[in-house]
């Protein structure tokens, strides 16, 4: 299409040409990395005119992503992104930053050679502190807010061994963050593996969803210097969320009239300690009749009392996801578990859930010198399998419609004469476990689903190990995002 011949075509239909175009590079990432090819036409309608520009950069840069890796320099590229963001001197070009409406920066720590392991990560983690405390980063951050324009989603990432401690940054870092956070555009904020963050971080925001895991043991002390708030310093008040993800590391408002979760309409927890259950479950109290989704991951060995987590009260809960990590010292036992016996009464009610259509429950398994029958469940009928079975079909839950099981799997074998065969475990393993629920196999409302996968290794003569086995299912991350 030449420029002249545009120049005769309906604004409306050259609208459609790109959008159609946009769309189809948007869609494209949601079962690859995306379309190089609807990208590259997009890129090329950026000089055709200037409703072209406008209309391509919408989707080109809706989303941005920033990964540190080997060989390509941080401060380079968040210097590239800001020469870009603000419009040309003469106004002639907008500037890119109305368009996006997603940022996400994933620092990995990496470094460029192999080293040894312990200082590998200490460097990586000190790469990813100075990531953080560029200035040209935080000068983006502000950048992205304005009374007109902002960003609705805003993730940050770090996936090193350790947390990055909010109270050493430095202080631009810290007021860019807080600045953007409390943007009347931002809805959605994602914080994983900052510890010691401010308890006032939701005060005086408008989020919506809002996640922020920690995952590191070593670091869940209170913040060093608490905020402490003077007539001159009024405390704001917080939003109604309504997704909320925690590790229930960070300290929330429990009290039933100011705190940010009564609303909540999905919930993701992951517990730990003792503690992480009875946050869990002030959480589901606070928000016992608001919840529609809750997912529920558990770590090592399941410790509450019996009846702390009480799902009967969430009258309207339509999809719920229990899923529990074993440890190495974690081991199953197929006849008296104790982690599962403890699941299967989280889901032994005493009155019916009318509403939950979808019931996941996930399990993974890390196992030491262990037999293709070790997951195999107990034929007996009190066993907990069996058990399920009949709650699930007892007329408590009238509205399932979906009850999908997933097992996964880490086995190591440490003794060479211990035969595993993993295509024969994956096939026997299944079908045990559909003759171990004939009742829900037998039911014409309820779709049953077992996914099942494992990874084999063997310990090698030279005390290392090979993979044997390798695993049925491969994830990859997928992004929608322009990265620099």
């Amino acid at each position: 299409m030449t420029t002249s011949t545009a120049h005769h075509l309906p604004q409306e239909l050259l609208d459609r040409f790109v959008d159609d175009l946009g769309e189809e590079y948007l869609n494209s990432f949601t079962f690859n990395y995306g379309d190089q090819i609807s990208r590259m036409a997009l890129q090329a309608c950026l000089s055709v005119s200037r409703s072209f520009h406008d209309r391509a950069a919408i989707y080109l840069f809706r989303q941005v992503l920033f990964t540190d890796k080997a060989g390509r320099e941080m401060s380079t590229r968040f210097s590239l992104l800001r020469e870009i963001m603000p419009p040309s001197v003469d106004g002639q070009i907008p500037g890119i930053a109305s368009y996006i409406k997603r940022f996400t920066l994933i620092l990995n720590g990496l470094r460029p050679s192999p080293r040894e392991l312990y200082q590998e990560e200490n460097e990586g983690q000190q790469d990813v502190i100075k990531n953080l405390s560029n200035e040209e980063l935080s000068a983006i951050l502000r950048d992205l807010r304005s009374d007109s324009y902002g960003i609705e989603i805003l993730v940050i990432r770090i996936t090193t061994m350790r947390n990055v401690k909010w109270t050493i940054l430095p202080p631009h870092f810290q007021s860019a963050m807080l600045f953007l956070i409390r943007s009347p555009h931002l809805t959605s904020l994602q914080l994983h593996k900052f510890s010691r963050l401010p308890p006032t971080l939701l005060n005086g925001t408008t989020l919506k969803d809002v996640r922020l895991e920690q995952l590191d043991m070593s670091d869940r002390e209170a913040p060093e210097s608490p905020v402490v708030h003077t007539p001159e310093t009024p405390l704001l008040p917080c939003p109604k969320l309504e997704v909320f993800q925690t590790d229930n590391a960070f300290p929330v408002d429990f009290d039933p009239i100011t705190s940010p979760l009564t609303q909540l309409k999905k919930l993701k927890t992951y517990s730990l300690l003792p503690d992480h259950y009875r946050d869990t479950r002030r959480i589901l109290e606070l928000a016992c009749h608001s919840l529609e989704v809750i997912r529920l991951d558990f770590s090592g060995d399941i410790d509450f009392p019996s009846g702390t987590i009480n799902i009967e009260s969430i009258p309207n809960l339509r999809f719920l996801t229990i899923m529990h990590f074993r440890s190495f010292g974690t081991p199953f036992h197929p006849t008296n578990d104790t982690n599962t016996n403890i699941i299967c009464e989280i889901l032994n009610t005493t009155t019916p859930l009318p509403k939950l259509t979808e019931l996941d429950l996930e399990f993974h398994f890390n196992e030491v010198n262990v037999h293709e029958t070790f997951l195999h469940p107990h034929p007996h009928p009190t066993s907990y399998w069996q058990r399920l079975d009949r709650q699930l079909t007892g007329g408590k839950y009238p509205s399932l419609e979906k009850f999908k099981l997933e097992l996964s799997c880490d086995i190591i074998l440490e003794n060479a004469e211990i035969a595993f065969d993993k295509k024969s475990f994956l096939r026997t393993t299944r079908a045990r476990f559909r003759e171990a629920f004939p009742r829900i196999c037998a039911s014409e409302k309820i779709e049953f689903e077992i996914v099942n996968d494992a990874s084999v290794i063997r310990e090698g003569d030279n005390g290392g190990y090979s993979d044997i086995g390798g695993s049925d299912s491969d994830s990859a991350f997928v992004s929608d995002e322009v990265e620099f």
